[in-house]
């Protein structure tokens, strides 16, 4: 459920998950495993990611489950981004989110027809092997899932103000906060608003399009990470358009506004 999701992501963010709680989401159910032991280690996936906690790779699944099986010795012989990267992509199928795989330390897709691509548990560490980043597919392809990509530090800046709440958030260093998510109550178009100067200032991105989500590493060498871990807020599509094209507006006005001393002419 969201709120098993969302309890077991808050405890894991403050570092205090409890070695004796179980939460009550059942096995990933996409990969046909059997439901053996406690599943609440891969319901850590988005901290581990995140954090990088060294996790047994037991906790993948139980010694009878093939496919635990596969992904344990996979992530075994790759890397420590490798290991990140497919928690999270456990995390997302159970979320029912579309994911794809992307080139390392970039936001391209892999395949070039990434909107056909299939990623399962079954075959997770064959897509993402090579320390590739993720990617998830927006859109109907995703449950209506929008993300506002915030490009300019004035929009960001703003965000909060304009923007309706939401509990799924993601930036990196030197943009933190920069990407809110939310379910739309239709497939959305995407839009993109633009300085005079050609400075892209946020950008709505929806149906037809993808973005990398954490723990991808940005092509600056900073890796993506979650501010906030809880559910998606569910928005009316035509309110959530509306609010974004006032923050583009008043993002706009605070890039031009006349610095202290200086006179508007």
């Amino acid at each position: 459920s969201g709120r098993g999701f969302a309890r077991a992501e808050a405890s894991d963010n403050s570092g205090l998950a409890s070695a004796t709680k179980k939460p009550t989401v059942r096995a990933l159910r996409t990969s046909g495993a059997h439901s053996c032991g406690s599943n609440r280690e891969i319901y850590r996936g988005e901290y581990d990611s995140r954090q990088g906690a060294a996790m047994s790779p037991r906790t993948l699944g139980c010694d009878t489950n093939p496919v635990a099986r596969k992904l344990r010795t996979a992530t075994r012989r790759a890397s420590p981004h490798f290991d990140r990267v497919l928690r999270q992509a456990l995390v997302c199928l159970k979320r029912g989110w579309h994911i794809i795989s992307l080139r390392p330390k970039s936001k391209i897709p892999r395949e070039k027809n990434w909107p056909k691509q299939k990623i399962t548990a079954a075959n997770a560490g064959e897509a993402f092997a090579g320390d590739a980043n993720i990617g998830v597919v927006l859109g109907s392809a995703s449950g209506d899932l929008a993300d506002t990509d915030l490009d300019c530090p004035e929009a960001i800046a703003i965000a909060s103000d304009f923007l309706p709440p939401t509990a799924r958030i993601h930036g990196r260093r030197s943009k933190p906060r920069s990407h809110f998510f939310y379910i739309s109550s239709e497939p959305m178009k995407p839009e993109k608003f633009v300085d005079t100067d050609g400075t892209i200032l946020l950008e709505l991105r929806s149906e037809g399009q993808q973005t990398a989500i954490p723990p991808s590493v940005h092509p600056s060498g900073e890796r993506f990470k979650w501010e906030s871990t809880g559910e998606p807020s569910r928005v009316q599509a035509d309110e959530l358009r509306r609010d974004i094209r006032w923050a583009a507006a008043c993002a706009l006005v605070a890039r031009h506004w006349p610095g202290e001393g200086q006179r508007h002419s």
